[in-house]
Formats: structure tokens, C-alpha cells, sequence
């Protein structure tokens, strides 16, 4: 049974009358040891209620250069959304029928012997990070997918391999949202857009027979 005037929210107690958690956060602190690291140990008088201090820390002291997202510890976990694996999936999926009609096209009329081809591709898409734990204020963003490949075709077997070179990046923008008090946000300029980066490379390769 829940105590007096105690709810529940998510996976742990909250009183609304103090303001206060009773139960610890369960992820205790593998978030880091510190566990007001995030208000540099004043939470009392600064906050930071969408996480976005990293991002303005870094940008304030870049001079306004775009954040990158490995700047700031978060270019893994992009890497790992279910959003942007689903992402790649789809362009490697894309990539095995590009190749298929490049080996194909390699060998023409041939009936033995092996032909090389290369190509190029992109493709461009949008991911949603935006309940990944940390990428809250990337968000939706533009997904943008590039490869350079090399086919070795078999004419005489009809059989084909693939080896493609490929870029992953997006180019997108936050907004800080609200006049606050809270840490590293109190001089940004109201309502200003701040850039954010990130690309990561990946080497694929596929088989298969046209």
C-alpha cells in the first residue's frame, strides 16, 4: 500500500508536498559518481530540467561551434538508438540491390570471367532519439547516408561481392526553449538555435547471385 499523500511515478516513490523522491533512483550512480554533478553540486539554486548543459557547456566554450555529439559522450549511445540502427539496416538493404544491378551490369553479355564496378549511393531519412536516455534534445533529425562501393562480379557463376565504404551523419539544430536560471544556460541568448554534429563510418559487405 502507498503511504499518505506519497505517489508513484515511473518506477520509484515521490512525495509532492516536500518536492522530494524518498526511494533512491535506481540506476544509482552509474550515471557517475556524482550525483549532482549536473548543477555542479547546487541543486538548491540551479537546475537543468532537459539536459541540456552539456550541449550549451560545450557550445559556450567552443564559441559557437556546432556540438558534436562525441564531444560530449553521447556519440555511442546515438550510435546504439534503435532509431539509427534501424537507419543503417534500411540503407544496407538499399545498397544489396544497387549492388546486385552494378555486378550485373558489370558483366554485360559476359558468360566468364570476373568484372569490377564501383558506385556511389546515398540516401537520406530521419531518426528519433528522442527517448534515448541523454539525447532527449537531438531529438528528430535529418539522417543522412553515403557509401562508395566495390563489386567483383563472377560472370560465368552470376555471383557477386561487395565491400562499401560508408558514412553516417546527421546536421541538426536545438532550441533553447525558455528563459532560465539554469546552469550554463543563463547567458545564452533566448530562444537561440545551437548546431549539432555527428558522423561515424562503417564498413559493410554482402554476397549474393544476379
Amino acid at each position: 500500500m502507498l503511504r499518505p499523500k506519497t505517489w508513484i511515478g515511473l518506477l520509484r516513490y515521490y512525495n509532492p508536498g516536500t518536492g522530494r523522491w524518498p526511494s533512491r533512483d535506481l540506476i544509482t550512480e552509474k550515471g557517475g559518481i556524482n550525483l549532482y554533478g549536473y548543477c555542479f553540486n547546487d541543486p538548491v539554486n540551479r537546475t537543468d530540467p532537459l539536459g541540456l548543459f552539456s550541449f550549451w557547456e560545450h557550445y559556450r566554450s567552443g564559441g559557437g561551434d556546432p556540438v558534436n555529439l562525441s564531444d560530449v559522450g553521447l556519440g555511442a549511445a546515438f550510435e546504439s538508438a534503435m532509431s539509427v540502427k534501424l537507419a543503417v539496416e534500411g540503407f544496407n538493404l538499399m545498397l544489396q540491390g544497387e549492388s546486385k544491378r552494378h555486378g550485373s551490369q558489370a558483366c554485360g553479355n559476359r558468360t566468364s570471367g570476373n568484372a569490377i564496378a564501383t558506385f556511389r549511393f546515398m540516401h537520406t531519412t530521419t531518426t528519433d532519439v528522442t527517448l534515448e536516455a541523454g539525447l532527449f534534445a537531438v531529438g528528430h533529425s535529418t539522417f543522412f547516408s553515403k557509401a562508395h562501393c566495390t563489386v567483383v562480379s563472377h560472370c560465368c557463376e552470376h555471383t557477386f561481392m561487395v565491400v562499401c565504404n560508408n558514412n553516417h551523419s546527421i546536421r541538426d539544430k536545438f532550441m533553447r526553449p525558455f528563459y532560465t536560471n539554469g546552469v550554463g544556460l543563463k547567458n545564452a541568448e533566448p530562444f537561440a538555435i545551437y548546431k549539432i554534429n555527428y558522423d561515424f563510418q562503417r564498413t559493410w559487405d554482402y554476397s549474393g547471385t544476379f
